[in-house]
């Protein structure tokens, strides 16, 4: 299923009841895209205030009765829950986030919704299946899909559209060795193999930030659980998505090599590092 049923229901309903039927009788547009579908209908100005504020439950409609109405029958819940929900059923259904768009006409807005899916994405499908496998519960599965989509925001507002059940499968899945991403902190970190199929990268060289990343975050967990900058290149690896081949074990000792060249970490032995702080880092 390409888009969540009761998503979809939502942003027509969302539409249908907050439209300024006063100009040009709400203008009322969906369009369907190979990748996504848009919703869009005229709204007042002040609908603009509330494009960013999904945490929000405030909602001024201009079309009071209309909403009323659209509760008897359920189409339409309290009002300033839906576009909440409509978030929560494309991160539980391990979709992309909805991307919203205002545009200003004057004396009157227009307002859009955009619910995306990835069926023709052929790199993002080729990871899915390797979820699958790694992730055999739907629910699970879903969630490693939904991490990686919305990898740029913080895991804090991920969380906060979630309930106890889902909330509990996010962190089952991050504690998994197989999924997607990395939680640093209030960051999702996306791991090495991750990253290659997504981007679709010829080349597994290291870029200068991937390089920059990667220093941060093996570095802000190397002082994590008082490990005092120790890490092993073993754990290293499996923190960034590196395998134990060859090439990538030599990979990643290259790059502490570079980072000792520069007085950022210090060899304590074979195949062990440790970052330095600021004042050990000094005195090197």
């Amino acid at each position: 299923m390409p888009y969540p049923t009761k998503a979809l229901r939502e942003i027509l309903a969302n539409a249908v009841a907050h439209a300024l039927y006063q100009k040009n009788f709400g203008d009322i547009v969906v369009e369907l895209h190979p990748n996504r579908i848009t919703v869009r209908n005229n709204c007042n100005l002040e609908a603009k205030a509330f494009v960013n504020k999904w945490f929000s439950r405030i909602n001024k409609s201009t079309n009071g009765h209309l909403m009323n109405l659209l509760r008897i029958p359920r189409i339409t819940d309290e009002q300033g829950t839906g576009k909440i929900r409509i978030f929560r059923l494309m991160l539980e259904s391990g979709k992309r986030e909805p991307i919203i768009d205002f545009a200003d006409n004057g004396d009157y807005g227009r307002w859009s919704m955009s619910l995306y899916n990835d069926e023709a994405d052929q790199a993002l499908l080729k990871l899915f299946e390797r979820m699958k496998e790694n992730f055999p519960q739907p629910d699970h599965c879903r969630m490693a899909q939904a991490l990686l989509l919305w990898r740029k925001k913080k895991f804090s507002e991920i969380q906060s559209f979630l309930d106890e059940h889902y909330k509990l499968t996010v962190n089952e899945v991050l504690a998994n060795k197989h999924a997607p991403v990395l939680l640093v902190g209030d960051r999702l970190f996306t791991k090495r193999w991750a990253s290659i199929a997504l981007e679709g990268q010829i080349t597994k060289q290291l870029t200068e930030s991937e390089k920059v990343s990667i220093f941060q975050v093996l570095n802000t967990i190397s002082f994590l659980d008082n490990q005092e900058g120790f890490l092993s290149a073993e754990r290293a690896r499996q923190l960034i998505g590196l395998s134990n081949t060859k090439a990538e074990a030599t990979q990643l000792a290259r790059l502490f090599s570079e980072w000792k060249a520069v007085g950022l970490v210090k060899s304590v032995k074979k195949g062990q590092w440790k970052f330095l702080n600021k004042l050990e880092a000094k005195e090197s």
